[in-house]
């Protein structure tokens, strides 16, 4: 995977929402995706940014990882934490997140599997 940022966790850290949703926004422009699909990743930065934070205390441990445990985990959190249903998370988000954690993040690049996009 051509990287075209090179973002550390604590450059990610440092960094203001407006900010990452403009980083978000022109790597989801390098994917085949449907216009519902990055609506959702764009309105959902917090998600994101959870799931590099977790992807990141896992890449500490393992060389790789699956990006749908981390969503679930996600999810578990939310339902004991949160008394809303507010956070909601997309299945369709899976492998849009595990593909731009990886494009921003070169420490997290060939951290997840990856299948063939049916757009390609």
């Amino acid at each position: 995977m051509q990287l075209s940022f090179g973002y550390t966790l604590r450059d990610w850290a440092v960094t203001n929402v407006d900010q990452k949703r403009m980083i978000i926004d022109s790597c989801l422009g390098a994917y085949n995706l449907d216009s519902d699909d990055i609506d959702y990743a764009r309105r959902n930065v917090r998600v994101f940014c959870d799931f590099v934070e977790e992807a990141f205390k896992v890449r500490s441990r393992r060389d790789h990882y699956s990006a749908r445990t981390i969503i679930e985990l996600l999810r578990h959190h939310t339902i004991v934490s949160d008394d809303s249903d507010t956070y909601k998370i997309s299945d369709h988000l899976i492998p849009i997140f595990s593909r731009l954690s990886m494009y921003i993040f070169p420490e997290l690049d060939g951290f997840f599997k990856l299948k063939g996009r049916k757009n390609d």
